[in-house]
Parts: structure tokens; sequence; C-alpha cells
């Protein structure tokens, strides 16, 4: 048999026995990346109410995980999930063991008080454990202009 095509069948089988390797550790890497999004409105009418869906990409992370949002003073947050808490101005969502599949989502309504004219900045943060470790990510914060009854 030709040394040279052994070589070069050798060379080959390096270079992609190597490139599974790192395809995989990305892959697992990737696996337990967090994200939290939202659809809250840019605006809000005064006591009105507005449904907000959350969805978590949680990848292969499994086990406890807690939502919490805070809303200005005179909002109401409500669901019926049974699941949710809403006290002191702040939501509070706890899963003992987080839903099987890689993505979930959950809804609540917000209730903007008769009175409200001002804008407030709406942020909200998802705490989990992986790998024994607790690790958090967060709703960048932003602007939701809450309008006046006319």
């Amino acid at each position: 048999m030709n040394t040279k095509i052994v070589k070069n069948a050798k060379h080959l089988l390096t270079i992609v026995a190597g490139g599974v390797l790192f395809f995989s550790a990305v892959n697992l890497y990737m696996a337990n990346i967090v994200t939290i999004n939202d659809d809250m409105p840019k605006t809000i009418q005064s006591g009105s109410t507005v449904p907000v869906t959350i969805t978590i990409e949680k990848g292969n992370v499994n086990g406890f995980g807690r939502f919490t949002c805070t809303l200005p003073k005179g909002f109401v947050a409500s669901s019926s999930d049974q699941n949710f808490k809403f006290e002191d101005n702040t939501i509070t969502i706890l899963w003992v063991v987080l839903p099987t599949s890689k993505t979930f989502s959950f809804t609540f309504n917000v209730t903007a008080p008769e009175n409200a004219s001002e804008s407030f900045v709406f942020s909200a943060k998802f705490s989990y454990v992986d790998d024994n470790e607790k690790q958090f990510t967060e709703i960048a914060p932003r602007e939701v202009a809450v309008i006046g009854s006319s």
C-alpha cells in the first residue's frame, strides 16, 4: 500500500476527529446558555390591562428556577398559573423542577393604575441552578410609557 495515501488518510482522520470534538464541545457549552425574552408593549394606557408573555430558552438546564419582576407602585399583576405570586409589587414564579422542554413560555397580565401617566423601566430576572451553581439571566431594562386617560 502506498505510504503517502496512508499518511494523508491519517492526517484527514486527525482533522475530522478534532472537528468533531470541537463542535461537540461547542454544542455542550451552548446547551446550557439561558436566554429570556418578553413581549411587554412599549406603551400602556392608564387603567388598562395588557398580557405579557415571557419566553425562556434554557437548553439542558433543569431543576430549580425563579422568575422575578418588580412593577411600579399601584400596578397590579395577575395570572392563573399556580406558581404565580404577586406581593409588594413583585411578580415571582417558582419552579422546583423546570419544564422539560428546552424552551418554555408563560403569560401574566399587568394592569396600570387609573391615574398613571409616567414612564417606568421594565426589567426581569430568571435565576436557576446549573451544575450546582446559582446563575441568572436578565431582560435588558427598557422604558415603558404609560399614557394617561384623555
